[in-house]
This record gives structure tokens, C-alpha cells and sequence, in this order.
């Protein structure tokens, strides 16, 4: 029982390590998410909706990475009252992601949208919880 819980112990980051390994997580996944939204853009204008939902699907992809990456790292004990209600929206979250992912694959595009509407709820409190766990590259400065 005792080299379990040391172990477990030991598999904890740092809130130093946590908050590095995170916010440098979610820098490179802004970076990749800027990218994917000025690929947006220029579908639209050109109107090639094909390049469009293809750019829309991979942004989607790398949100749902990052925070399954966030979901997934163990959280330091003095992070936890900030982490733990950010996990549980994020949760949320994504299954709202995942259904409209599903609904937009079956060719329901108002269903689709109507899924990604939910989510705005959602954003200002994970990104309180985030900034207050000082992961801020996640939170409030991600955009």
C-alpha cells in the first residue's frame, strides 16, 4: 500500500512543472490553432467550403487534444481547487464537441451548430480556473 501511494506520489508534478508543461502545451497548440483559423478565413473568402470544414474539423481536433492532454496530466495537491471544476467544464465540453463532430459528419449542419453554441458558457469560467492555477497559456491568454 505504501509504494503504491509512493509511486502515485512520485507521478504528481511539481505546480511548477505542472504549469510549465501545460502552458508550453497550450503555446504550441495556440500557434497551431491561429494557423488553422487564418486557413478558415481563406476558404471562406475564396469560398472553397471543402478547405473550409477541413480546417474547421483539425481545429477542432487540436482543441479536443489539448484539453484531453489537460484532463489527463495528474494535478499537483495545490492545484486541485482550481483544476478540478476546470476538468469537470472541460468535460462538458467536449462532449458537446464530439456530438456536434458527429452531427456535422452525418451531414446535420444546423444540429452541428446548434452543439458548438452550448459551449459559450463555458469558456469564461475554465479560463478563470485555468489563469487562477496560473495556467494562463491555457486560459485567458489562448485567445
Amino acid at each position: 500500500m505504501l509504494a503504491a501511494c509512493a509511486s502515485a506520489a512520485s507521478a504528481t508534478p511539481s505546480p511548477a512543472a505542472y504549469r510549465s508543461g501545460l502552458n508550453a502545451m497550450c503555446r504550441s497548440a495556440s500557434v497551431k490553432m491561429t494557423s488553422l483559423t487564418a486557413e478558415m478565413k481563406r476558404a471562406q473568402q475564396a469560398k472553397d467550403w471543402h478547405a473550409y470544414g477541413f480546417a474547421f474539423g483539425q481545429l477542432l481536433s487540436v482543441g479536443l487534444r489539448e484539453d484531453l492532454t489537460i484532463e489527463a496530466t495528474p494535478i499537483p495537491t495545490r492545484l486541485r481547487p482550481q483544476m478540478l471544476p476546470a476538468i469537470r467544464l472541460l468535460t462538458k465540453a467536449d462532449a458537446l464537441i464530439r456530438q456536434a463532430v458527429r452531427m456535422f459528419a452525418a451531414g446535420n449542419l444546423a444540429g452541428g451548430v446548434a452543439e458548438l453554441k452550448k459551449l459559450a458558457p463555458y469558456s469564461a469560467p475554465v479560463n478563470r480556473y485555468l489563469d487562477a492555477a496560473g495556467l494562463r497559456d491555457c486560459g485567458s491568454n489562448q485567445g
